[in-house]
This record gives structure tokens, sequence and C-alpha cells, in this order.
């Protein structure tokens, strides 16, 4: 049975990334591009793709566009507004502070992040983004604090979702420990009540059969 990581676990690793970078600088060459299955390309989402895999969280649709992933999720009711964000979560920025079908918008100029913190200041909340790509060709270096609500978050997407929903399986030393101390094990589906055998139904004592003769 499949079982993700925590939202914690996912934080810390994708920290640990800080500093990895295209090979040479503007390439867009990366491991994450190679492992993805399409190097040398805009890879913000590739790296996205990567570190939820990594917590085992297999993202619904599988793509290097902002856009497609913006729109997959639209479709399947995880999209919200930024400041319902969480860890866990993802938003697509826009450097042109347009919506998605306003004149003019061009995918292009899109951007993916995750969210690893939230805080609020001042009755502000602030979302902590991070992802690859990201000024130089850079994994971070360091989380990008960004008002929630800003104009260049064209809208958030509720990746944690993903985390909450996956079973995790009882550990192995748990289901052992059931069994030494009489625990029954769970059954799917009760067990029904056997027929009782026709040759077993009325069944009368032997002596029975010489009452006639009296």
């Amino acid at each position: 049975m499949p079982h993700t990581k925590t939202i914690h676990w996912w934080v810390e690793s994708c920290l640990a990334d800080s500093g990895d970078h295209e090979n040479p600088l503007g390439s867009n060459n990366t491991k994450y591009g190679v492992r993805f299955g399409w190097n040398r390309v805009s890879w913000c989402c590739e790296y996205g793709w990567c570190k939820y895999d990594d917590a085992g969280v297999h993202l619904p649709l599988k793509s290097a566009s902002c856009v497609a992933l913006y729109d997959d999720a639209v479709h399947r009711g995880l999209h919200y507004t930024s400041d319902h964000c969480v860890p866990g979560d993802a938003v697509i920025r826009t450097w042109q502070g347009l919506s998605r079908h306003a004149p003019g918008f061009d995918p292009a100029q899109t951007h993916f992040q995750m969210v690893l913190r939230v805080k609020v200041e001042n009755g502000v909340k602030y979302l902590g983004l991070w992802g690859g790509n990201q000024g130089a060709g850079y994994v971070g270096p360091s989380i990008e604090w960004v008002r929630a609500g800003d104009r260049t978050i064209l809208g958030g997407i509720a990746y944690h979702r993903l985390f909450e929903t996956t079973q995790i399986p009882a550990p192995a030393h748990k289901k052992r420990a059931d069994r030494k101390a009489g625990v029954p094990a769970k059954k799917s589906h009760p067990a029904s009540p056997q027929p009782t055998p026709a040759h077993k139904k009325h069944r009368r004592p032997w002596w029975f059969r010489f009452l006639r003769w009296w």
C-alpha cells in the first residue's frame, strides 16, 4: 500500500537542495530535468515534481508547464487563492500580474514554487516560497517571503491534500505486538453463518424407530 513522508520531512528535503544549479549556468541542464525525462528546458515544474515524488506524493499531472498545472488544478478542484495556502501547497507566479484568461496573458511569464512556510506579521499572511530555476538558475538559495494575495501570484494549488489522503499501513512490529497480545486480526467481511446440512436437520434419536412396535 502506498504511503507518503510527512510535510515536515518534505520541507527539510527541499531546503537540503539549496545551491543546486544548472551546469553550466544558463543551460537549463540539471539532474532534475534528467530525472523528469525532459532536460534543458525551464525546470521549475520539473524540480517541484521531483520533490513531491521524493515524498511519495504523485501529482495528478506530470508537466513542465506552469499553466498546464494551474488549469489541471482548477479542473480537479485543487485550486484556491493564495490566502488559503499552507505548507505542502504550490503557487503559480506571473510576472505580468494578469489573471489566467486576461488579454495579453503570456504563459512564458510564469513560475512554479512550493509553499514551505507560512507566517503572520501584523495581521498579514506571508508565504515562504521555494523553487528551482529561481534567480540565476539555482535552487533556493533561501526562502522567498511573499505576501499572500500578492498580484504576482496567479493562484494556489492545494497539493497538501495529497499528503493527507494517502493511507499509511501499520508497521510490521505493531502487527506482531497485536498477535502476541491476542488481538484478533481485522477481517474485510464478517464471517457468514454456515447453513445446517440437510441430513442433520430434525435428526431423531436412534430409539425413536422402535416406538412404532409398541
